[in-house]
């Protein structure tokens, strides 16, 4: 039953077909090749004015255009990446500059923390002041951790100390000197420095009069 109806659709339009040729073809007959125009392709003779718009198109402009613009959208691009190379070239410079300065100051971190805990035992075992055998040997200690971190202003202010328990006043004031060139803004500091100076003064005058008496 489904098949029925399509294939009697099917006969009833091949035989209304097969009538309009019948009765058209002696027209069909008098036709000739020369009668009408015959394109080139099939197009032609589908769609004459469709292929003859599109031949009018200036192709070969327009791809040369577009490729100038390719070219130029190229060249932008690899501008775009040296500007990006350049970029990440300055980060990269500024990382490393980071990162060196960190290794710096902690490297001096650990210097100050090993020179605290040397000081701090130090400390736990204190000197006699009163020694001159001792002060000759914290003299010697705090040249060596001075060689070793000639930037603490403390180790400069400890051999100072020492010296004028030696009354070794020239050289007292010379370490006070350049712990107050580190440290330029302690006042504290200043006036030891000055006291030590006076004193210097007075060793230097008493040493002269005892000369003159000895003369």
């Amino acid at each position: 039953m489904f098949l029925i109806i399509p294939l009697s659709l099917a006969f009833v339009a091949f035989i209304g077909a097969a009538v309009i040729v019948w009765r058209k073809m002696p027209y069909l007959r008098k036709l000739t090749p020369e009668a009408h125009e015959v394109g080139t392709t099939i197009f032609h003779d589908f769609a004459p004015e469709v292929v003859e718009r599109v031949s009018t198109i200036p192709w070969r402009q327009y791809v040369h255009t577009v490729l100038v613009e390719f070219e130029k959208l190229l060249r932008r691009g690899r501008l775009l990446m040296s500007a990006l190379d350049r970029a990440s070239d300055k980060v990269i410079r500024s990382v490393r500059r980071v990162h060196q300065e960190t290794a710096k100051q902690q490297e001096r971190i650990e210097i100050a923390q090993e020179l605290e805990k040397a000081k701090e035992e130090t400390d736990t075992d204190e000197i006699d002041m009163d020694d001159p055998e001792q002060l000759r040997q914290e003299e010697q200690r705090l040249i060596v951790a001075i060689a070793q971190n000639p930037k603490d202003a403390q180790l400069y202010s400890d051999l100072a100390r020492v010296y004028l328990r030696l009354q070794n006043y020239p050289d007292a004031v010379e370490a006070l000197e350049a712990a107050a060139k580190l440290t330029p803004d302690d006042e504290q500091l200043a006036k030891r420095l000055e006291r030590a100076r006076r004193r210097r003064e007075q060793a230097d005058k008493d040493a002269a009069a005892a000369v003159a008496q000895g003369e």
